[in-house]
């Protein structure tokens, strides 16, 4: 074969393929229409039908076509189906959706072969009540519907060009049954949005209520300040949201018989472009009382038809010219601020947290919750009267004893808070530029003039609990600790063992300083309350101060030294001072947890392992039980109960007090106690428990208990000590 022969094959080659394609471009493929196989319209391909007519009985034919652009060919998108008759509309996507799921999913009952015309026209065929057709690609299909099949098994269809006949089921006719306004996009004012709306007008019946928007949006008819941007937002929503609920003249000639030439309500509203919106409502709509008669128009789309809507979708249009002004103090939400300015003080949001800057000091973090809930505290905070600005303001708003910013995330403008008077009336203030005065609580005036204290991040120790090398407490009389008190102090050894070092010498109890440490390292405030302590904080003569030092261990960390003073107590909890720091309100957890003596309260318990004898005293009777191997004997002979002895031992073996009782020397009461239990070991020693009358103490019966040796009396619960008590062989 020569070269000149090899491209001419190879340019037919090309110009086949390239008709196959464009040829291909235009018509189904037969992989399309094999996909199909088992339904009626085997043809309908959903993605590629363009054009839809529905034909029922005598009304004109609905007809839809998707428009497709070039951005809808080249993505995923199918396009948009439009109404072109008998009105031009946007369609209601969900009814189209329904329509033409009806179609594609069609599947016969039974399939009819060989139907001759004469079958057809028994059928209803002829003469169908529905016929629906479609185009897919460059081809046209039509489906008809005709009559009931007489075994009642569903309707004959039959599609135009078949030599078959189907039986399919009334659910399908239920589908395609509808008239021209359920097509009909039902929205009022699709794809009208109002967030840039910068002019609202409501009249109608109505004295004319006008706003507009430079930055907040402002009420200027017929009263004039901030409006609630709650019921703006409605009125704007209530407008996106307004569906028909039924058609009924598309062009009329005549508003009056509506209601709409002289209307119950007139709205528009106008974007910053300048395109407007405008909605007019009459009458109640006929015979449905519940429904009004409506209209709407754009500047894109111009006058809509008369439609009928919900009474109750327009009732947002029912405003009290007195109730739209805005009655919050704050009208901003707190994602909406990124800058706070009160005279020297700052508050930043940071990129995680707030920050808190006093001058030009350096800004340090702030507290969260604190800032969240004084922003609260404003949005909160209630107008009580409003008085129109008339020239130079009054109630001393010309010369305001306090001024709050708020800088806005957005870049707008800022919103300004000026407080003016504060009398027995409340506290006057003025919001911004409005051309209205509000009097408010006088506890605003507070909130208005926060101090840095406020602000100032609650937690105030931030160390490693591990880290805790001594910790002392010295706890005061009534009359505070210059009066002479308790000390105790504890400090950790190289093993990590807590000893008491004063006022006794033994080991220290080890959940009970942790727990302390643990507190210390994470120490935060409740709340602040001032400054400086004054007289009724009760700081000048603590009744407890607990010191502590915090060594790193790595090495070159610089020690920390705590020194924390409980003053007075308050119904939120005590007053607390940290070294010289602001007076702050601490939880009752760390107080409760500061009031416990450090010493060991397992100093009674007596490990078993070792023993061969157990000796219960109680005045001149004693029972005596001695170990023989692995089991328990009476020292007279006899095997004691089993059940009580083993009771016992178990709780030798896990004494732990509930409290210290005192320091030193011994009470008088365990001079001659009433029970005292004698354990002897393997080495001869022995330790001796002392257990005395049960006592009362802070409303708690306690069982006072002390073991020789150790200079500290303890207090256990009775039933604690059940089986040692009352213990009977």
């Amino acid at each position: 074969m020569s070269k000149r022969t090899t491209i001419v094959l190879a340019v037919l080659n090309a110009a086949l393929l390239g008709f196959i394609l464009l040829y291909e471009q235009g018509t189904l493929s037969t992989s399309d229409v094999a996909r199909r196989s088992g339904q009626v319209l085997r043809r309908f391909v959903r993605e590629r039908v363009d054009h839809v007519e529905l034909i029922r009985d005598e009304d004109a034919p609905i007809v839809f076509d998707r428009e497709r652009t070039e951005d809808d060919e080249l993505g995923d998108s199918l396009g948009t189906w439009t109404l072109t008759a008998p009105v031009e509309s946007a369609a209601d996507d969900d009814a189209v959706d329904s329509l033409l799921s009806a179609l594609e999913w069609l599947d016969a009952r039974r399939t009819l072969e060989g139907v001759a015309d004469e079958d057809r026209a028994r059928m209803g065929l002829d003469e169908p009540r529905f016929v629906v057709r479609f185009r897919v690609m460059d081809e046209e299909v039509a489906l008809r519907i005709g009559g009931e099949a007489p075994t009642g098994d569903g309707v004959y269809a039959a599609v135009d060009g078949e030599d078959r006949a189907y039986v399919v089921g009334t659910d399908f006719v239920e589908s395609i049954d509808h008239d021209v306004d359920h097509f009909r996009d039902k929205d009022l004012f699709a794809g009208f949005y109002g967030t840039d709306a910068r002019q609202i007008t409501l009249g109608g019946g109505v004295p004319e209520l006008r706003f507009e928007r430079d930055g907040v949006w402002r009420v200027r008819a017929p009263v004039r300040g901030w409006a609630d941007a709650s019921k703006v937002d409605r009125l704007l929503r209530g407008l996106r949201d307004l569906r028909a609920t039924r058609f009924l003249d598309e062009r009329p000639d005549d508003l009056g018989p509506y209601g709409l030439d002289t209307p119950w309500r007139a709205l528009t509203v106008t974007r910053a472009e300048g395109e407007t919106a405008t909605l007019l409502v009459g009458e109640p709509c006929g015979e449905h009382a519940d429904e009004r008669y409506a209209r709407a128009a754009t500047d894109e789309d111009g006058e809509g038809p008369v439609v009928c809507v919900r009474a109750s979708d327009v009732q947002m249009l029912e405003l009290d010219p007195e109730s739209v002004r805005a009655t919050s103090l704050l009208t901003l939400g707190d994602d909406a601020i990124e800058r706070v300015e009160v005279g020297a003080l700052t508050l930043r949001r940071g990129e995680t947290t707030w920050e808190l800057q006093v001058g030009e000091g350096e800004p340090s973090p702030a507290d969260d919750a604190a800032i969240a809930a004084w922003l609260g505290a404003l949005r909160d905070a209630r107008v009580r009267r409003f008085e129109p600005v008339d020239g130079e303001p009054g109630h001393g708003l010309g010369s305001p004893t306090a001024t709050v910013t708020f800088h806005r995330s957005d870049d707008d403008q800022t919103l300004v808070l000026h407080l003016g008077e504060v009398d027995a009336d409340g506290a006057w203030v003025r919001r911004g530029d409005e051309e209205a005065l509000t009097l408010y609580d006088a506890a605003v005036a507070d909130a208005l003039r926060p101090t840095p204290l406020r602000f100032r991040a609650r937690q105030l120790v931030s160390l490693e609990p591990g880290d805790a090398r001594s910790l002392g407490i010295e706890a005061g009389s009534a009359a505070g600790i210059e009066a002479g008190g308790l000390t105790e102090r504890a400090t950790r050894g190289e093993g990590g063992t807590w000893t008491l070092e004063a006022p006794s010498s033994m080991e220290a109890d080890r959940v009970v300083v942790r727990d302390i440490a643990r507190r210390l390292a994470t120490l935060a405030a409740e709340r602040f309350v001032a400054e400086a302590p004054a007289a009724e904080h009760g700081l000048r003569s603590p009744s407890r101060v607990v010191t502590a030092r915090f060594e790193p261990a790595e090495e070159g960390g610089e020690p920390t030294d705590l020194r924390l003073a409980f003053g007075a107590e308050t119904v939120e909890g005590t007053y607390a001072r940290l070294d010289e720091g602001p007076v702050f309100i601490a939880s009752a957890e760390l107080v409760d947890a500061v009031e416990r003596s450090l010493a060991s309260l397992d100093a009674l318990t007596v490990p078993i392992e070792d023993l061969t004898s157990i000796r219960l005293e109680r005045g001149p009777e004693q029972t005596e039980l001695t170990r023989d191997g692995t089991t328990w004997q009476l020292a007279g002979g006899g095997t004691p109960n089993p059940d009580r002895t083993r009771a016992l031992l178990d709780r030798l073996s896990t004494l732990r007090a509930s409290r210290v009782l005192t320091h030193g020397a011994q009470d008088a009461s365990l001079a001659s106690p009433p029970l005292r239990v004698v354990a002897t070991r393997r080495d001869g020693s022995t330790v001796s428990l002392s257990f005395g009358p049960e006592i009362t103490q802070d409303g708690e019966a306690l069982v006072p208990a002390r073991r020789d040796g150790v200079p500290v009396t303890y207090g256990f619960r009775p039933e604690l000590l059940e089986s040692i008590l009352d213990f009977a062989p």
